[in-house]
């Protein structure tokens, strides 16, 4: 039952999906939480800060275009957002917003589960420097980065002192191979895309986009005899962190995916 002591969670994105409200919601409820958790449409950095303020929103998950956006209009920063420049979490502590990075953690966590030693990334945005920072900690030195915006990759590369290519230039380049694709971009949910041509470098594909099905570029690679990684599983983990950092509670890694399956139940 909902009243005027209810919590109010929401996510900001210029494409809000259900997915983060199908979980949320069920931690709420099976932990006895009074809080309710709404996806919002929003592509201004500071009307949302203004409406978190003003609504007394206690918490936001921040997707595109916002993680970078929302940064200088927030009064604190945690270590990692302000290493990597990219927040997907904001928590309202009686009207002082810290923002704070939980895909850092989603995917070291992720990748922990795998072997391997060399990867391409595919992307420039704010997540791009999540994903090697955690690269980095877990030893991964042969990293290559791409992405349609090759001036920005490159600027990304610079900053970790990371090998940038063009990404015509990659995609012709057979004779170079690494262990895992990264795909950092929505391009994935595409039929076809020219980032496709890369599986043929590599011998896993990690789409860090989450959907009900697999996608086409994952498809595609399982067709071409690749392990191909969803980004559920990144998910599930930065989730867990961030409901630890919205409510104190750790739940455990086993219940959110159960969550999950029971969201998504034809998979």
């Amino acid at each position: 039952m909902f009243s005027n002591q209810t919590e109010l969670y929401i996510s900001a994105s210029g494409k809000p999906g259900n997915f983060g409200c199908s979980v949320y919601n069920k931690l709420f409820g099976l932990n006895k939480i009074d809080s309710i958790y709404l996806p919002r449409s929003v592509t201004c950095a500071e009307q949302l800060i203004s409406s978190i303020k003003c609504l007394k929103i206690k918490g936001c998950s921040v997707s595109m275009p916002l993680k970078s956006k929302v940064i200088p209009f927030l009064d604190e920063l945690d270590s990692i957002s302000a290493e990597t420049n990219s927040v997907n979490t904001i928590v309202n502590n009686n009207g002082i917003l810290k923002g704070w990075n939980t895909d850092f953690w989603g995917f070291k966590e992720a990748i922990s589960k795998y072997e391997f030693q060399s990867a391409i990334i595919y992307g420039s945005g704010s997540v791009v420097h999540s994903i090697l920072k955690a690269l980095i900690e877990q030893n991964i030195q042969d990293i290559l980065i791409t992405a349609r915006n090759y001036g920005e990759a490159q600027k990304i590369g610079n900053l970790y002192s990371v090998k940038s290519m063009e990404f015509g230039e990659l995609s012709k380049n057979k004779g170079l191979t690494k262990d895992i694709l990264i795909n950092a971009t929505p391009a994935g949910n595409l039929s076809s895309h020219e980032m496709f041509n890369l599986i043929d470098l590599c011998h896993m594909v990690f789409d860090l986009s989450v959907n009900k099905d697999l996608n086409p570029l994952l498809k595609y690679a399982l067709a071409k005899g690749k392990k191909a990684i969803e980004g559920l599983e990144m998910c599930e983990y930065q989730l867990q962190k961030q409901m630890l950092i919205y409510t104190g509670i750790e739940v455990d890694i086993d219940s959110i995916h159960n969550i999950v399956l029971s969201t998504y139940q034809q998979r």
